[in-house]
């Protein structure tokens, strides 16, 4: 679905495509844990041009202090797709694309076949870009960089894979505006 930019997005006139990902789990290990959400944002010349996500089934219960984190439940999940299902769309979604997240390292554990892409860590491009800020989490550095002064950006929620997703192609924005180097 093709979307017009938003706020953050009028001063970035970069070509590429980035395809921003999360994830969501049942906890954090990739090799005894399993996704329940994933999503993507994908950016070409700087604008949106689609949004996905899907709850996905992890074949097993969700543990409760998953679920304090994400608020996903094993009823919201009961029916979905499992990751096996939806890798391909996935995969498909981030073609010809350098792949973006926030804790690279972490989500890649997961999107195991992504792993192969060109990728981009903002936690790390935001430690180069904002090394001030009080911390480079997500939502620290989506208050500190005003992200929320867009109110599509300022109405998600946290902790779930497309609103994170959002916030994380924001934060990539501010990055490469801050790292970028600038005309005489």
């Amino acid at each position: 679905m093709a979307q017009n930019a938003s706020m953050w997005f009028p001063q970035m006139a970069r070509p590429g495509r980035y395809a921003v990902v999360d994830v969501e789990t049942t906890g954090f290990s990739p090799s005894a844990d399993r996704v329940v959400e994933v999503a993507c944002v994908v950016i070409q010349n700087g604008r949106v041009v689609e949004r996905w996500s899907s709850l996905v089934d992890p074949c097993r219960p969700i543990p409760w202090r998953a679920t304090d984190v994400h608020g996903i439940t094993d009823a919201d999940v009961a029916g979905a797709p499992t990751y096996a299902q939806i890798e391909g769309e996935l995969f498909a979604l981030c073609d010809g694309a350098t792949v973006v997240a926030h804790n690279a390292a972490f989500d890649l554990s997961f999107l195991t076949a992504l792993r192969a892409r060109p990728v981009l860590c903002t936690l790390a491009l935001a430690r180069r870009a904002f090394p001030h800020a009080p911390d480079h989490k997500n939502q620290t550095l989506r208050a500190y960089l005003g992200i929320d002064a867009d109110p599509a950006v300022r109405s998600l929620g946290a902790h779930r894979a497309l609103a994170d997703a959002e916030v994380t192609a924001a934060i990539l924005v501010r990055c490469l505006d801050a790292l970028a180097p600038r005309a005489a």
